[in-house]
């Protein structure tokens, strides 16, 4: 058997297991917080709107920000060109059944997030000197001991180093289909990623406040027009959905077959990929945040994996009704939805594409890296930032120019040494301290020093 079936193999077994061990724990924290993704909802935009607006009464340190911000900073790696090229690969590689993994991982991973932010705030650290340790590494510390702390972030900055890879590894994707060289689009995103990361949270906070959500808006009105003008197809659409995931049919010739274990493979790990549910990683900036209410922030954090799962449903969407999932040229990829608006916007479709994606891929490398230097910090004492700076830029460059459909593999297999040390201290720590995940009906946000 050669190295790639045996590879092949690896890659969908390994994602298909861990994908439904946190989609278990997922169901469990739902139950343990009382369906907190769905009792909170009516919380969510006055918390957001009262941190935007809320007149600040201190001045932050260079080591926290505004939770607003925090949040914003999360939401770029979480919701990012990811949304756009993950539901088109899951569904390529999947059939169209691997939409409904994303609608699990949405309604069920947005519990898993709640409580990885919730302690990542109680449980963050002021040194001496008045900065802040805090993400996932000090709940794992807590909950198992520092080394298996320090085995996360050895693993977690190897991941989001990765992670910013693949986003780069897109982008060159598309761009290359226009005619632009991958080494080219490399060279531009390492650079101007370096310039903003040098910066550190308070620059990359900025920058995620301002373009959040703007790239949202660009993304949502051209998507939501798509949808529109198909709207006949939609129930069409539906039922394919739910008629491959649970039917195995075979859609694109006699050979291709796609039936439930096949969706919820891809659905589940791109859906696991694009929130980071089950990996604590999205809670670095979260625990940054000017805020003395845990719950606060970890309801904050909802509105993440919600968007996240609305951007990826809405991208599997299009790509279905368009049909464009069934074109083997466009191969496996950004390309798929990016043929879909250049159906409906002639003219100025690709270029509204473009110009998304480029925000989305920047935004969500920046926030990689930003939680990539605090599994770096944590293991070197606040050493080598530059070299880590030099050496993500050069990933970035050298992913650009990789296959697609390996890289997409390759990151999937990445969420194992990260994801199971982060369940099993949430696991233990729910057990010892379940009363941090009580939601109190007043609010609060600012970071107060002892």
């Amino acid at each position: 058997m050669s190295f790639s079936i045996i590879f092949k193999h690896v890659t969908e077994i390994i994602p298909l297991f861990l994908s439904f061990l946190i989609l278990t724990i997922s169901v469990f924290l739902t139950f343990k917080t009382r369906f907190v993704q769905f009792r909170t909802i009516p919380k969510m935009f006055p918390l957001l709107f009262q941190s935007i607006f809320k007149k600040k009464t201190i001045i932050g340190d260079a080591d926290t920000i505004p939770a607003y911000k925090a949040l914003f900073t999360a939401m770029s790696t979480a919701v990012g060109v990811g949304n756009m090229f993950a539901p088109a690969i899951a569904i390529k590689l999947g059939g169209p059944g691997a939409l409904l993994g994303f609608l699990l991982v949405t309604l069920f991973g947005s519990a898993l997030t709640f409580t990885e932010v919730t302690y990542a705030v109680k449980y963050r650290e002021e040194h001496p000197d008045g900065s802040i340790t805090g993400g996932v590494l000090i709940y794992i510390k807590k909950a198992l001991s520092n080394f298996y702390a320090k085995l996360f972030a050895y693993a977690g900055l190897v991941t989001v180093i990765i992670y910013s890879g693949a986003q780069a590894n897109t982008i060159a994707d598309l761009l290359q289909a226009r005619g632009i060289p991958t080494h080219f689009t490399g060279i531009i995103i390492a650079i101007t990623i370096t310039y903003i990361l040098i910066g550190g949270i308070q620059r990359i906070g900025d920058f995620s406040a301002k373009i959040v959500p703007l790239m949202f808006i660009v993304y949502f009105a051209g998507s939501f027009w798509i949808i529109f003008k198909n709207l006949n197809q939609l129930p069409k659409v539906i039922n394919m959905i739910f008629r491959t995931a649970f039917t195995p049919q075979a859609i694109l010739g006699a050979g291709a077959g796609y039936g439930f274990l096949s969706a919820m493979r891809w659905g589940l790990a791109k859906g696991f990929y694009t929130n980071e549910s089950g990996t604590g990683i999205a809670t670095f900036p979260h625990s940054m945040a000017q805020t003395k209410k845990p719950t606060s922030q970890g309801i904050l954090a909802i509105i993440s994996t919600f968007s996240n799962g609305i951007m990826c449903t809405i991208s599997g969407l299009i790509v279905l009704l368009t049909q464009t999932w069934q074109d083997p040229e466009l191969g496996v990829g950004i390309n798929i939805i990016a043929k879909s608006f250049s159906i409906y916007f002639p003219t100025i479709g690709i270029a509204i594409f473009l110009f998304s994606a480029l925000l989305f891929a920047i935004g969500t490398i920046l926030g990689n890296s930003y939680n990539g230097s605090q599994c770096l910090l944590y293991i070197s004492n606040k050493k080598y930032l530059k070299c880590y700076y030099v050496t993500t830029a050069f990933i970035i460059f050298f992913s650009s120019i990789l296959d697609v459909e390996l890289l997409a593999r390759f990151t999937d297999l990445l969420l194992l040494p990260i994801a199971l040390p982060n369940l099993l201290a949430l696991l233990i720590t729910t057990f010892k301290d379940g009363d941090a995940l009580k939601i109190n009906t007043s609010s609060a946000f600012h970071f107060k020093k002892n």
